[in-house]
């Protein structure tokens, strides 16, 4: 009999990580013993007032109105393991995919979870994940009854990177992006696939899908919803989490940067488990974090969660108030570029930018026209001097030398922290739309914010065959 990928995963990890309690990941079920978690509809039992001010509101906005279900309670119960206490409140809203089942607030204590919405989880009402009000409602809610001095944000769900594309089911990420390798005992990704190419067959989403209400949140609705959120707090937000796939990218940082200070994402897919919570957040027990220390655990939780299952994940942290710098490094980096085109010699110019791209020299993600921005600049500015332009525009050359370093440089201090497998081990943290020349230019990215304000779009397009 053959064993589905799924069955295949939970023996691998039950047999190698002594049922997931050494993982550093998930834990065994008799370790959450005592974690009581209301499914029942009881009187709430937090204080209608709001409370004491505390160091730290931690946000967590679950859209499980999809496949990824199966995951939405044991990263509960993860959080049950830590729970609120003198240094953090922590509070989720829950959307699931049965049709019966109402979205539901909590507050996550030590072993519990207390429903907050007890007259809304009663009369059945289910609200779309999909919908910026949804989530600016949740948040204004958060920063009513649980105050504090600082604010994270975390979005746990699906992620398409800076594409928007349609709506429909979205794929299942272990079974068809994932295949367990015998030889090694882990999980590697299937490059032969590509993410936008399956989830467009599909007509799926960008960011925390509803297959109820067959919406998602786009990038301009996080945008929007941010504005709002942030107008209410009246500061940044300290930490912006996305628990997704794909979204540690350029564009997408540079269209949150007006609202968050710090941006914790992955450039790659993540496998259904996403983040290990549970570890991502133990020393709230005993003390307050900065936001950098938030995100350094956040960060390396994941590193010790996923090194012995897959060589092919990755998640950084990095400092948005960079971005505002590198926006204009990179449009200005696309002019210099535009300007050797155009006074190239035999297509030396163009030929080199699309080696500094190619899947060979450059580090791709499940979605190939995702490359990484940091190993992009550093090949180019590593075979730029094989650039043949004419005499006397020779100046470009070292024009665009000093763009790419000072770009590097931009990077490298706005990335402080990030974990990579060891297939993506020159991933620097951050990526940019870049697709092949016999591609197109995605609708979406080219209506979209950060296309409208950059020479980028207009660089990708001269280096389209087309």
């Amino acid at each position: 009999m053959k064993l589905t990928l799924r069955q295949l995963l939970f023996i691998f990890l039950s047999v190698n990580f002594s049922c997931l309690s050494n993982s550093n990941f998930l834990v065994s079920e008799g370790e959450f013993e005592g974690v009581e978690i209301e499914h029942r509809y009881t009187p709430c039992e937090i204080r209608r007032s709001p409370q004491e001010k505390k160091a730290w509101t931690i946000i967590i906005y679950i859209a499980g109105t999809n496949d990824l279900e199966p995951f939405v309670w044991p990263n509960v119960r993860q959080l049950a393991r830590i729970g609120s206490n003198e240094f953090c409140n922590i509070v989720v809203q829950i959307n699931e995919k049965n049709k019966n089942k109402p979205t539901q607030r909590y507050l996550i204590v030590k072993n519990k979870a207390i429903l907050l919405n007890t007259d809304d989880a009663q009369a059945g009402i289910k609200l779309d994940s999909g919908d910026e009000k949804t989530l600016i409602d949740f948040c204004s809610y958060c920063l009513d009854n649980f105050p504090s001095e600082k604010t994270a944000l975390i979005l746990w769900n699906h992620g398409s990177g800076y594409i928007d594309p349609g709506i429909a089911k979205t794929p299942n990420i272990e079974g068809e992006f994932f295949s367990f390798n015998p030889d090694n005992l882990m999980l590697e990704i299937n490059r032969n696939i590509e993410f936008l190419e399956t989830i467009m067959l599909k007509e799926s989403r960008g960011i925390c899908f509803d297959e109820a209400h067959r919406s998602y949140l786009t990038n301009t609705k996080v945008a929007k919803a941010l504005n709002a959120i942030t107008r209410k707090l009246g500061k940044p937000i300290d930490l912006f989490g996305l628990d997704a796939c794909l979204m540690a990218m350029a564009e997408f940082a540079i269209l949150v940067q007006p609202y968050c200070k710090i941006m914790v994402a992955s450039q790659e897919v993540e496998l259904g488990w996403g983040w290990a919570y549970h570890t991502a957040f133990a020393r709230f027990a005993t003390e307050a974090l900065s936001p950098e220390e938030f995100a350094n655990e956040i960060v390396e939780s994941y590193r010790l969660a996923y090194k012995d299952i897959t060589p092919d994940y990755t998640l950084s942290a990095c400092h948005l108030e960079k971005f505002d710098q590198l926006d204009k490094n990179i449009s200005d980096l696309a002019l210099i570029l535009m300007e050797c085109i155009n006074n190239q010699k035999k297509d030396s110019v163009k030929s080199i930018i699309q080696f500094c791209r190619s899947r060979k020299e450059c580090t791709h993600f499940e979605e190939p026209s995702y490359i990484d921005i940091g190993h992009f600049y550093r090949n180019v500015l590593e075979h730029c001097s094989k650039m043949e332009i004419q005499n006397n525009k020779t100046f470009l050359l070292q024009q665009l030398k000093e763009k790419l370093k000072e770009g590097i440089n931009l990077m490298d201090e706005a990335v402080f922290v990030k974990a990579n497998g060891k297939n993506l081990a020159k991933a620097t943290g951050l990526s940019i739309y870049f697709p092949h020349q016999t591609k197109y230019i995605n609708t979406s990215y080219q209506k979209s914010i950060f296309a409208q304000n950059s020479e980028w779009i207009n660089l990708l397009k001269m280096c389209m065959n087309t």
